[in-house]
């Protein structure tokens, strides 16, 4: 750990077992218990951000350059053993479980960079990943449905040539494959 405050958090998220509350500051992972001790959970030269738990509380999901190149990892919480769990090109941002706890979505940049972000579900068990919905999406956490059958993200939507900069719409994609909904 270091002396001193703790400045620049961002990225928050809680576990819905005891209620820390997991954040980045100074390119690492830091938990707050809600007896208000602080622990930093990495301590390194690679950078972590975007912590998610799953519903149990059991995983903690991020991203990390650790490997050389942005990718997901994932926390065994009573272990406190850590595990790379994609090896895609390009930066991966906003991991999200399903309700199992069993699949981890993520957003994956495109070669526009923040411009085309391409959503991928990748199975913890196998390493199976598989994308959802093409390039075109807007980077950000996304919202998982109660069922985990559905991911609610945004959408830059251009809704002309002339119009470039678009504007962002939220769009319901089915974790199973279908037609998306945009809202």
């Amino acid at each position: 750990a270091t002396a001193g405050p703790v400045r620049g958090l961002v990225g928050p998220a809680i576990d819905p077992r005891s209620g820390a509350v997991v954040f980045q500051a100074r390119g690492d992972l830091w938990e707050r218990a809600p007896d208000g001790q602080l622990r930093q959970l990495t301590d390194d030269a690679a950078v972590e951000q975007d912590a998610a738990f799953s519903r149990d509380g059991r995983w903690l999901a991020f991203v990390s350059d650790r490997g050389g190149s942005v990718q997901a990892w994932v926390r065994d919480r009573e272990t406190g053993a850590d595990r790379v769990v994609t090896r895609l090109p390009r930066g991966l941002r906003y991991p999200a479980f399903d309700a199992t706890g069993t699949t981890l979505f993520v957003q994956q940049a495109g070669p526009r960079g923040t411009q085309d972000f391409t959503l991928h579900a990748v199975d913890l068990a196998s390493g199976a990943v598989r994308a959802l919905r093409a390039p075109g999406l807007w980077p950000g956490r996304m919202g998982v449905s109660g069922d985990g059958t559905q991911l609610l993200v945004a959408l830059l939507d251009a809704p002309s040539a002339r119009f470039r900069e678009g504007r962002n719409v939220l769009l319901r994609v089915p974790v199973a494959g279908g037609a998306t909904s945009s809202h």
